[in-house]
């Protein structure tokens, strides 16, 4: 009852508080792309996002829509808040502007991936390089998603470590070798980040 209680009650309080802030959608959006837990979850929000970006930029330029219009459209149809709004932010879009300045002002994109599309631009086949620096975020996607259940594990070991840090610090004989072997598996989930 002394660890029990005060346990859950952390628990209930900490967990109704992530609901609460998750239902916010700027929170989120900032909270998924700068997530401290989970090794991998922010850099697969980042591709997820761009992918599905790239992946209605390109559908939307084979239809022959101008590329601000589909710049916009694009845009608003990311699933992550902060990106989105960083890509409507690229300024004033103006009938003249190409893709590939839109690309750099955004400042999300590799510089490769900028000069995919200016080629593109200059070669008539926006389409074509749209679809390759889709498939390389969709990979990159893929490739973070196999990385997160491995940051979760480790994230929970680490939070595992440090309860008896805080229930039994009266208790010097037991926190004494609680407190060794949260040490050895904090060196185990370091070690195995790097």
């Amino acid at each position: 009852l002394r660890v029990g209680v005060p346990a859950l009650l952390l628990f209930l309080l900490l967990w109704g508080g992530y609901r609460l802030l998750m239902r916010w959608d700027r929170f989120r959006a900032w909270f998924q792309l700068r997530s401290p837990f989970i090794t991998g979850f922010a850099k697969w929000t980042r591709a997820y996002s761009l992918k599905l970006f790239l992946f209605h930029l390109e559908r939307l330029t084979q239809v022959g829509l101008p590329p601000n219009t589909a710049w916009t459209l694009a845009s608003n149809a990311v699933p992550n808040y902060e990106i989105a709004q960083a890509l409507l932010a690229v300024g004033p879009l103006n009938e003249r502007d190409s893709l590939d300045k839109l690309f750099q002002r955004s400042g999300l994109f590799d510089p490769n991936d900028v000069m995919l599309v200016a080629t593109g631009v200059q070669t008539g086949t926006v389409p074509d390089m749209l679809q390759r620096i889709h498939t390389m975020y969709e990979e990159q996607s893929r490739w973070e998603s196999q990385r997160m259940p491995v940051g979760a594990i480790r994230s929970c070991l680490l939070i595992i470590a440090s309860f008896p840090w805080i229930f039994f610090s009266n208790d010097l004989e037991i926190t004494c070798s609680w407190r060794t072997n949260s040490l050895i598996i904090f060196g185990i989930c370091i070690s195995s980040s790097s």
